[in-house]
């Protein structure tokens, strides 16, 4: 049998975030299915992310006074 004979499996993965900035975003869940060459589902694969304590939250500036309560940050002091 050649390699022209035998078929290919795909993977299809997929993450989600927290957003797209690789400086302080996190991966919050990450997703993958195994198929054949007819897109028939072989496997799949699932998880999710614990977020890391000691990386700081990105916030917009209309969202900061939101995102300081949330973290317990008194602004106004």
């Amino acid at each position: 049998m050649s390699a022209f004979d035998r078929q290919m499996n795909l993977v299809f993965y997929d993450t989600e975030t927290t957003g797209t900035d690789t400086t302080f975003d996190q991966i919050l869940q990450f997703t993958a299915i195994l198929t054949d060459a007819d897109l028939n589902e072989l496997d799949r694969f699932e998880t999710r992310c614990r977020l890391l304590p000691f990386v700081i939250l990105t916030c917009a500036p209309s969202s900061l006074q939101l995102c300081a309560e949330s973290l317990g940050l008194d602004l106004w002091r």
